[in-house]
């Protein structure tokens, strides 16, 4: 079983529980945890911006991140939203059960 964790970063608390939930709702996570704000400085549309965000870490299967990365884009604000998927390479065996046993 391949497992993953996706970061996520939106606008403000809110968004960050509002999508949280939801996928927590959907069983296409096992957890969701929320930190932040955080300020953020990168390129858009050809000049430096910044801003903050908050930051949505989410642990699941690798066989559901498409679904979850669909699910995501339907409701948040941004039109290229950060949605990024980091390989779980090692963990405490009994915690990797809880998240298979967790989502569907």
């Amino acid at each position: 079983m391949e497992f993953i964790e996706v970061v996520v970063t939106v606008p403000d608390r809110e968004k960050a529980r509002e999508i949280a939930r939801l996928v927590i709702e959907r069983c296409l996570v096992a957890c969701a945890q929320i930190s932040g704000p955080v300020e953020s400085i990168y390129w858009w549309e050809g000049k430096v911006e910044s801003g903050q965000e908050w930051v949505l870490t989410m642990k699941t299967k690798r066989s559901l991140y498409s679904r979850l990365e669909s699910l995501i884009r339907k409701v948040h604000p941004y039109k290229v939203p950060q949605i990024i998927a980091l390989p779980i390479i090692e963990g405490y065996r009994d915690y990797l059960r809880w998240i298979e046993s967790e989502v569907r």
